[in-house]
């Protein structure tokens, strides 16, 4: 899932939700969506702040989560992914 697929509402100016939009890509790319609460929203927001703030390029396009991570060689984590 991509950064892209959460996407905030709001009502008067405060998140009461979020949207997610699934895809099952093996049955005609068909569409699902579902709901989270403002505090799921908030951290999954959070998360991709962080990543952000340690120097990884976010988008649209950015996955929400990782498996590898690279080292760099003062020994803490670098955001570029391996393969």
């Amino acid at each position: 899932m991509k950064w892209k697929h959460i996407i905030p509402i709001f009502r008067n100016d405060i998140l009461v939700a979020a949207k997610i939009i699934l895809k099952n890509t093996k049955i005609n790319n068909r569409e699902y969506y579902s709901f989270i609460t403002p505090e799921a929203y908030h951290a999954v927001k959070d998360w991709m702040d962080f990543r952000k703030l340690h120097g990884e390029a976010i988008t649209g396009e950015s996955w929400l989560m990782r498996d590898t991570w690279q080292k760099n060689r003062q020994g803490s984590q670098s955001y570029d992914r391996i393969g």
